[in-house]
């Protein structure tokens, strides 16, 4: 019996300038039958490296980008339950890491990722492409939902741990 082919990690993900800046480390995450792996920054690594740390200090937002959250697992988890996401227009609003859109990707869906964060754009769509599934070059954008509507028509929108305010609910109904 053949391995499964081995999916690109950490020192391939090393050759991608904006990935490259990071402390870097693989997450599998065990989603239905199988697991997706993914190349994220290793937060310990980066915390202690003092990177962001100091930034949080000066007021600025901590990086929440940086992690898997609870309900994107829960809204990958849900996709990988469906069938036929195949050619279907899939837009993963404020991604962060963009688990469930690179679930989708897997899937075959034609991905955008949106953000405001640059580097989680980056992981997302790098990740996206490295799914053995992934039959479209999936499309980054940088955009901040909370004012802007990204451009496009979609048939599903994924959104995981992003309106936690009520002043988020007029945005995202705008999408």
């Amino acid at each position: 019996m053949s391995k499964p082919p081995q999916l690109p990690g950490v020192p391939e993900a090393r050759r991608d300038p904006c990935l490259r800046r990071f402390p870097l480390r693989r997450l599998r995450v065990p989603i239905g039958a199988g697991q997706t792996s993914l190349v994220v920054p290793d937060e310990q690594v980066w915390r202690r490296q003092g990177t962001w740390t100091a930034d949080v200090t000066r007021g600025k937002e901590p990086p929440y980008w940086i992690r898997i959250w609870p309900a994107a697992l829960a809204v990958a988890r849900t996709l990988m339950r469906l069938r036929g996401l195949g050619g279907f227009r899939v837009l993963d609003l404020g991604c962060g890491l963009g688990l469930p859109g690179v679930v989708a990707a897997g899937a075959g869906a034609h991905v955008t990722f949106a953000d405001v964060e640059p580097d989680a754009l980056a992981f997302a769509a790098w990740n996206a492409r490295q799914q053995p599934g992934c039959v479209h070059d999936p499309v980054p954008r940088l955009v901040d939902w909370s004012r802007d509507v990204v451009d496009g028509l979609f048939d599903l929108i994924l959104l995981s741990d992003v309106s936690y305010h009520g002043k988020h609910h007029a945005p995202l109904r705008r999408h």
